[in-house]
């Protein structure tokens, strides 16, 4: 068999590509093997007779299959993975990926001229004790200066707005809490406890159900109804008077929040409430929504009353 590899080198310098991809015609490696110019491989070139193998991509067929699993919800869980975190990722480590950034945080804080010396031993400190979680929360927390306080974690979690509960609390009155999912909605009647609230009295749209709704219960005219049930349940159990409590939700006038008191109302019970801010009776009939609301409404309430 003739050495071509002479040959071979020079078609790779040639073609700009490496030896393992230059090609040559098994069929006439005897033209190939009289070319020993430069010149000459290149006119084999022209000819076909030696040419540069395609380069060898990485495939995408097995991303672009994981791609369509995941979009269709697979893909979610753990795996094959065992053990804890810790078998993972080490403390050691978890602990230097945190603590490294925040120092770095803290270093140009005060290169910025942003914190005093003094301050940044302060938060050096507090780092090491693990106040701050992340680069992120660390470096708005050292912006506001050492007399800081971390809030409580359900006002962190924009769950809990405390100064308004406390005023509530300050009524010793029974409040009426009220509470929307995107699915359904809940009330209770709930009196501070030292060790926690007492609920009273409860309903929620999931017991419209059982009464033969078969409408969406997270509507105005669901609202209204569950606020009648609630309202009927509390005068059962000796409350005729509540303040309305919507804890973090937004208010919107005219709404499914409001529609509740309008229940509530309806339903014997003194809620303390505006006028303007209760929706209007077309909206409470579910007009806006379906035409035959309006007997499911009336229907419901007069089983309400049954009982």
């Amino acid at each position: 068999m003739a050495d071509l590899r002479n040959q071979r080198r020079m078609a790779a310098e040639i073609l700009k590509c490496g030896e393992n991809r230059v090609w040559m015609n098994p069929d006439k490696l005897d033209e190939v093997e009289e070319c020993i110019t430069r010149a000459d491989i290149r006119t084999a070139i022209a000819s076909g007779l030696i040419k540069a193998k395609a380069k060898n991509g990485t495939s995408k067929a097995r991303i672009r299959y994981a791609a369509g699993q995941k979009a269709n919800g697979k893909r979610k869980g753990p795996g094959s993975r065992k053990g804890t975190a810790n078998a993972r990722v080490r403390d050691k480590e978890r602990w230097m990926a945190t603590i490294r950034p925040i120092r770095d945080e803290l270093k140009t804080l005060r290169a910025e001229g942003k914190i005093t010396p003094s301050v940044y031993r302060l938060y050096y400190r507090k780092a090491k004790g693990g106040l701050f979680k992340s680069r992120r929360q660390g470096g708005d927390l050292m912006a506001t200066g050492p007399r800081y306080k971390v809030a409580f974690r359900r006002r962190r979690e924009n769950r809990t707005d405390y100064y308004a509960r406390r005023k509530l609390l300050a009524a010793r009155e029974a409040r009426a809490i009220v509470r929307r999912s995107n699915k359904n909605i809940t009330i209770q009647f709930a009196e501070f406890d030292m060790e926690g609230d007492r609920v009273l009295a409860a309903a929620s749209t999931r017991e419209l159900k059982a009464l033969g709704w078969e409408y969406s219960c997270s509507s105005i005219p669901a609202a209204y109804l569950v606020g009648y049930l609630a309202g009927k349940k509390a005068i059962k159990a000796g409350i005729e008077y509540a303040v309305l409590d919507i804890g973090m939700q937004t208010v919107q006038y005219g709404g499914v929040l409001f529609a509740t008191v309008a229940g509530m109302t309806d339903a014997g019970l003194e809620v303390p409430h505006g006028e303007d801010v209760l929706p209007d009776e077309d909206r409470i009939l579910g007009k806006h929504i379906d035409e035959g609301i309006e007997a499911a409404v009336n229907s419901l309430k007069e089983k309400m009353e049954a009982e």
